[in-house]
């Protein structure tokens, strides 16, 4: 299992992004169990953001 970055509290957040023109929907995160229920439902993150080689969020 990847490990996770330990994000400060105040600064973890989920974002949903809705583009009606290109007809998708992203939903990024920087939250642990939030990234893990994701993951669950939607399947692999399409893009992975690192710091100091573990996951600091994703979409």
């Amino acid at each position: 299992m990847k490990k996770f970055y330990k994000t400060l509290l105040e600064e973890q957040e989920a974002i949903i992004n809705i583009d009606y023109f290109e007809k998708s929907v992203r939903c990024y995160t920087s939250r642990f169990p939030v990234y893990n229920r994701l993951k669950a439902k939607l399947g692999e993150p399409t893009h992975t953001y690192y710091i100091q080689g573990q996951i600091s969020g994703a979409y």
